[in-house]
């Protein structure tokens, strides 16, 4: 699950620390976890929150319950934060559903 996003309001001490520590929220810090992973640049304008969320047989909507669990992670990570996000893309990738393809590797 990946939601893209924006932050929305950014008191002064909030934003001064996460400006502080943006280095540690940059693209290659990005991971799907359960806890879920926040990148944001220093500018505090977009940012992307990736969750991995496992949903069982008897789900009536995975990709909904996913989102909703996703959503409620990136608004507690906002909030313990001081600030505000706004969601404005939600991307859920059933891993069940991807093929992986391997290279055709021959001796040679």
């Amino acid at each position: 699950m990946t939601l893209r996003g924006r932050f929305a309001d950014v008191p002064g001490a909030a934003g001064e620390h996460l400006r502080a520590v943006a280095h540690e929220h940059g693209v290659l810090a990005a991971r799907h976890t359960s806890d879920g992973t926040v990148t944001y640049g220093a500018e505090l304008r977009g940012l992307v929150f990736r969750h991995e969320s496992r949903q069982g047989d008897d789900a009536d909507d995975p990709g909904e319950s996913a989102g909703a669990a996703a959503a409620h992670a990136v608004h507690a990570w906002a909030a313990a934060h001081g600030v505000t996000v706004t969601i404005d893309r939600t991307d859920t990738t059933c891993l069940d559903d991807i093929t992986i393809r391997r290279r055709n590797r021959r001796a040679g």
